[in-house]
Parts: structure tokens; sequence; C-alpha cells
């Protein structure tokens, strides 16, 4: 099973290359140029998103924060997407060594025959990320599949 690492993970992202969706765990765990296995309950990740509002973008259209607790980050921000008939989706969440990168995209709400208000939309969420082992990251990376990207130190 071919699985990216962060750089790769980014930039796939950056070049439209992976399609996001809704994506739960570990997609890659790295050392360097080879691939090891997840040590065993250091980087258990799991994650859930929620969005928080849309409307029609705002002159900042791109935010990010994080805040860290015990076992969990929570994230909140805002990002752009084709109109604001759209919801936050986790992408996926890598793990490389003492980053974890945490990738947010968006999906249409809108049915068949439906339509939409046509501007730029603002779509903000809330997310968390639940590290087995918070301790042992220094960076949180957040990318927006609008090519924005966050780097957040823990």
């Amino acid at each position: 099973m071919y699985s990216p690492d962060r750089r790769e993970f980014l930039g796939l992202l950056g070049a439209g290359g992976i399609t996001l969706g809704v994506v739960g765990g570990v997609i890659a765990y790295t050392n360097g140029d080879e691939e090891d296995p997840i040590p065993e309950g250091r980087f258990d990740v799991d994650g859930e998103i929620e969005t928080t509002g849309t409307d029609c973008a705002s002159p900042e259209p791109h935010t990010s924060a994080i805040e860290r607790d015990a076992a969990q980050l929570h994230l909140t921000g805002q990002l752009e997407a084709p109109t604001p008939c759209h919801r936050a989706v986790l992408g996926g969440i890598v793990v490389d060594g003492t980053t974890l990168a945490v990738s947010i995209g968006v999906e249409s709400t809108l049915e068949e025959d439906q339509e939409c208000i046509q501007c730029v939309g603002s779509i903000a969420y809330e997310a968390t990320v639940e590290v087995a082992s918070i301790d042992d990251l220094e960076v949180v990376t957040i990318h927006h599949a609008d090519d924005e990207s966050f780097d957040h130190h823990v």
C-alpha cells in the first residue's frame, strides 16, 4: 500500500492530486526516507470536524488557530470554497516524525438541481484531533484545500 510522506501529501494536495474526503486515522508515519511501522500507542490519531458557519468570503477568508489539552488538539478556522454552499471535511491526518499535518477540505452541500448564491464562500470549522502521545509533537500544520497552510508550534 502506498502512503505518501508529509511533503508528498501536502504536495499532492496543492497539485490537486488527492481528492479530499472524510478520513480518520494515520495515513503514514515516516522516519526520514524509510517507512516504519507506527509505534504502538505513540501516534494513535483520530479526528472529527464540524462546519460552524458558511457565508460569502470576508476580507480575512483564511484563518487557523489551535488549542491543546492532554490528548486533543482543537482546531478552528475558515477557508474559501467556490460558494457558501459547502461544508468542511477532514481530508487526512499525516504524522511525520514530530509533525502532525491535518488537511481540511470542502464538499458541496447542494443536491441535484439545487442552486447557490454565486460568491466565493467562506467556510468556518471546528475540528478535534485526538493524539495518544501529544507530548511527542512539536508542530501541527493545517493545510486548507484552497492552498493556504498554517504551522502551529504545540
